[in-house]
């Protein structure tokens, strides 16, 4: 089985068991996993926040990006482009958004692009993480293809639950500087 093969097997399986997970307890989780990416020092000394807006019982993003926006950060959601591509557009209120790509709010065009300066931090998504960093999303590749180009401290928002030990990871495959998770906070 190909390393591919493998990640499509396990995205199926995480999808799986996220949506399994229970309203209170993923609630719950997330609200906890946010409080600890909102007290990193990374997070403070950021100038702008690269994040997403979560939908079903993905880690609930919208209280990063209000408490963000209250602490007068300047917070960049992405946009999916036609032909794979992504930009990340700057954001006055989340509650804007409109349906985009696949679903997902994200800002129009009439939202300024972002670019990242030195120290700014990416909130990457993930329907799982390993302890080396690696991760597996949806499976578009839009956000390894960005951080690629854009220097940015990665942070993966994950469930303790969906931490594994390994995912099988392909060249391409951009790992996170620090994972956080309800529990607890891993630096690579």
């Amino acid at each position: 089985m190909s390393i591919a093969e493998h990640k499509d097997a396990l995205r199926a399986r995480m999808k799986a068991a996220i949506a399994a997970l229970p309203e209170a307890s993923a609630a719950a989780g997330g609200e906890a996993a946010a409080q600890n990416l909102l007290s990193l020092p990374e997070y403070g000394a950021c100038g702008t926040l690269f994040c997403y807006c979560s939908v079903k019982k993905e880690v609930d993003t919208r209280q990063i990006l209000a408490y963000s926006l209250g602490m007068g950060k300047t917070v960049a959601l992405p946009q999916v482009l036609p032909g794979g591509g992504m930009v990340f557009r700057a954001v006055t209120d989340p509650d804007s958004l409109c349906p985009g790509a696949f679903g997902i709010p994200e800002p129009g065009e009439a939202c300024p692009e972002r670019f990242p300066a030195a120290g700014d931090v990416c909130v990457v998504p993930g329907l799982c993480f390993d302890e080396r960093g690696f991760r597996v999303g949806c499976g578009g590749g839009y956000f390894d293809r960005w951080l690629a180009n854009n220097p940015v401290i990665k942070i993966g928002l994950c469930r303790e639950s969906l931490l594994l030990d390994i995912i099988p990871a392909e060249p391409f495959d951009i790992r996170v500087d620090i994972i956080v998770t309800e529990r607890r906070v891993v630096r690579l």
